[in-house]
């Protein structure tokens, strides 16, 4: 018995060996980020009797047709000028135009003739460009050629050791190959060569929820009492003098964010929609959002979809939710009344970005703005997820839809907690040209967010290695690098940067102290471009609930017309640069020696073009803008309007919901705050509410 199955092995061996490979893609990520993420790698035994056999998953992106004209389409819908401004596309009409049904039949009878050896096709997406797949590890090993290791997260991103039943396990080759009569027919393949468990967040990389002697220090800065603290660039003795009040961060709520920038108003009367990009373990709690709309006075609304079962209707903490409840409670603090999605992949331990698109490209109504606080270092980002997140970017922004990225909290230097880390490190995807990347700032006079100005954070920004620089910057670029010479030495590695790639961030916005409900008591000093990032969004998301009900079509692909135009709607930002890390304090951040860049006129890579001035905006976007009629993706067809009606009654559902929440049960009845060993103060809310106002962590 064990001879012929043997024999049977052996013949369809060769028949997957009969073809001639071709290597296609190898990983990118260094060796050492396995152990820098807490990941054991194990070699994996044979094992062809099918017994103890692993199996994983992997998703194949076929070649897209007319690949070449997407770029040139796209601008032509998204430049002001253009007479085709704004005529985004279906759904429909873009697989249309690059589905290759001849590639996917071709992939798929490829596959076929795997079956009854495991192969199984999951999912095949509704445009056909991308087949889902789950076979035994051992016949990928074959069909790729190559060689599978086990990969397991035996820590979490704070370093605590995992129990067994919480780790995270998936499967990865340092390369693989294609038949060379399939390889002209496929992109790529995912869940192959890419880092598994990459994505890191705020919450993950520094203390802003956590470090309650932290809160305390810089809540006596914003106090104006004397700080004992000592700069440890040169020792000296930190006071609340040496921060100038005008730059200093302030307190930051919803109404605050409203007069800051001239938000003229809230109510996005259910006219377009928005979503939120959530990765690894970021939850958020709707009781939380529900306490921190209610103490605001704002409309009562929850989330609308829940994509992934992340979403928990109990109090949660900021060691969980502090990512998600940031999120969701400042896009819809600002824009309201917009059905939002809180997305996030149900499987933790492969894809989250490519996920996250997969899901946008099949959706034909996806959310038409979406904020992602989440990064990656393009370091450890694979050319295949490159290439297929900027395809999908490109194809979201002709249907019509934004994409908003944070510029990261770390400045230069991306996730790094040392001065023996300095360097630049791009991040990923605020360094995709179809991603509006988003900065922090701070302070009355709005300078650029420094960990060692009691930020907390220091913006991120610098130039892709990756991607090349769109046109609608170039002519930005070329006049900051006239302006000033930034330390760039390629000779060195990591010391270097090409000016001639794509810069970020495009535009900014305050990423320090917000207010952030979290196990319904009151953390005053949250700060990221997990901040700006939301309020961006929000902000783009008001534009376009009033451009649909101006008979328009949604902003898209917006660059183009933040770079021609935002002279007379964006505050340029002159002050501040991006050389520190993040702070331990709030005070002693350390600071690159000679890496970073600094604020300058126009567009830098430390705060981009500046800021939004809201009404200002809407007068260049909505009043004088073009109108349009065309009943696309971003301006209601029938579909989207059966899916906004559901929406609606989910929140008039919700509104209930929240008022007899609020009327009915007393505030002493919420969840017992935990106890702080800081400063509490009690702070009049709306109608006489009160809750933990707490300063520290």
């Amino acid at each position: 018995m064990s001879l012929i199955i043997s024999i049977i092995v052996a013949t369809c061996f060769c028949a997957v060996q009969a073809s001639q490979f071709v290597l296609k893609e190898a990983a990118r990520y260094p060796l050492d980020a396995l152990d820098q993420h807490h990941i054991s790698v194990q070699s994996i035994a044979d094992n062809y009797e099918g017994k103890f056999v692993d199996n994983h998953d992997i998703v194949i992106a076929i070649k897209q047709q007319n690949f070449d004209q997407l770029e040139r389409i796209l601008y032509e819908i998204s430049e002001p000028t253009s007479p085709q401004y704004g005529q985004h596309w279906t759904k429909a009409e873009v697989d249309a135009f690059v589905s290759n049904p001849t590639a996917t039949e071709k992939i798929l009878h490829w596959l076929s003739s795997q079956e009854t050896r495991g192969v199984v096709v999951t999912r095949v997406s509704t445009s056909g460009l991308y087949i889902h797949v789950k076979a035994p590890v051992f016949l990928l090993e074959e069909l790729f050629a190559t060689k599978f290791s086990k990969m397991t997260m035996t820590h979490d991103c704070r370093g605590n050791e995992m129990s067994e039943t919480k780790r995270l396990t998936s499967f990865r080759a340092r390369s693989y190959s294609l038949p060379s009569d399939v390889i002209e027919f496929i992109d790529g393949i995912h869940g192959v060569v890419d880092l598994p468990f990459w994505a890191e967040h705020s919450t993950c990389m520094n203390n802003k929820f956590n470090n309650k002697e932290q809160m305390k220090q810089i809540s006596s800065l914003t106090a104006h009492e004397e700080v004992s603290l000592r700069d440890k660039s040169n020792g000296r003795r930190i006071t609340a003098e040496a921060i100038p009040k005008n730059v200093a961060p302030q307190f930051v709520i919803p109404s605050y964010l409203n007069e800051y920038y001239d938000i003229t108003f809230n109510d996005g009367m259910n006219a377009t929609t928005q979503g939120i990009f959530g990765a690894n373990t970021m939850m958020a709690s709707s009781f939380d959002l529900q306490i921190f709309q209610a103490y605001f006075g704002l409309d009562a609304e929850g989330i609308s979809i829940d994509v992934g079962g992340y979403l928990t209707p109990y109090p949660c903490d900021g060691s969980t939710c502090g990512e998600g409840n940031l999120d969701t409670q400042y896009l819809t603090g600002i824009a309201q009344n917009i059905p939002t999605t809180f997305w996030h992949n149900p499987n933790t331990s492969t894809f989250s970005f490519m996920s996250w698109v997969f899901w946008l490209e099949d959706n034909p109504y996806p959310p038409l703005v979406n904020s992602a606080s989440v990064i990656a270092r393009e370091s450890y980002v694979s050319i295949s997820e490159f290439e297929t997140f900027n395809t999908e970017a490109m194809k979201l922004g002709l249907r019509g839809v934004t994409l908003v990225g944070g510029s990261g909290d770390w400045g230069v230097t991306g996730p790094n907690n040392t001065l023996a880390g300095c360097g630049y490190t791009p991040l990923f995807p605020s360094s995709c040209p179809y991603v509006v990347s988003v900065g922090g700032t701070q302070g009355i006079d709005e300078v650029a967010c420094q960990g060692n100005m009691a930020a907390l954070i220091t913006t991120g920004g610098g130039f892709s290695s990756y991607y090349s620089q769109p046109s609608y910057q170039k002519a930005s670029v070329t006049n900051y690098f006239s302006q000033t010479s930034p330390y760039n030495n390629p000779s060195l590695p990591g010391q270097s940067f090409n000016k001639s790639n794509r810069g970020y961030p495009d535009i900014s916005a305050l990423a320090a102290f917000y207010s952030v409900v979290q196990a319904a008591e009151m953390d005053l000093t949250v700060a990221g471009t997990s901040a700006s990032t939301p309020v961006m969004s929000a902000m783009l998301s008001l534009i376009n609930a009033a451009r649909r009900m101006n008979g328009q079509s949604s902003l898209g692909f917006v660059q183009p017309l933040l770079y021609s135009q935002g002279n007379s709607f964006i505050k340029d930002i002159v002050s501040g640069n991006n050389s520190c890390l993040e702070s331990e304090t709030g005070f002693e951040a350390q600071c690159c020696p000679v890496q970073g860049f600094t604020a300058q006129t126009g567009w830098d890579p430390v705060t981009g073009l500046g800021s939004l001035r809201f009404s200002s905006f809407y007068d260049v976007a909505v009043t004088n803008s073009k109108s349009n009629n065309n009943d696309d993706d971003d301006g209601l067809t029938s579909g989207q309007q059966a899916a906004f009606g559901i929406s609606i009654a989910v929140i008039i559902i919700m509104s209930i919901l929240s008022i007899l929440f609020v009327c009915q049960i007393p505030i002493p009845c919420l969840p017992k705050a935990k106890e702080s060993k800081g400063p509490v103060e009690k702070s009049q809310g709306v109608d006489g509410m009160e809750l933990p106002m707490h300063s520290v962590r």
